[in-house]
């Protein structure tokens, strides 16, 4: 039987449950896309980019589980920011 989506929130321990929330949070990737204020984008790159360096001392300097995840992190957060320079490409191209 599957279990609900309320019940399956409850399995979730507080560092999970914290996690979710800064991925839900931070970086606001709506703002990205807001045409009306095209700074938004190189500061979201920029707060990315200082994650990533976050996450690269997890990996140098955690615990081998810590520095898994923080790999994990980081090839996904790298992923992002080329999807982000993909779109500014195409942002620009458009303007022309």
């Amino acid at each position: 039987m599957k279990q609900s989506k309320a019940n399956q929130a409850e399995n979730l321990n507080a560092e999970e449950m914290e996690i979710i929330k800064s991925l839900l949070n931070y970086p606001s990737l709506e703002k990205v896309f807001d045409q009306t204020d095209l700074r938004k984008q190189p500061e979201m790159k920029q707060k990315m980019q200082f994650t990533i360096d976050d996450l690269e001392r997890v990996i140098r300097r955690g615990t081998k589980d810590d520095a898994e995840k923080a790999a994990r992190a980081v090839e996904a957060y790298k992923t992002v920011l080329g999807f982000l320079d993909e779109l500014e490409n195409m942002r620009q191209a458009q303007a022309e």
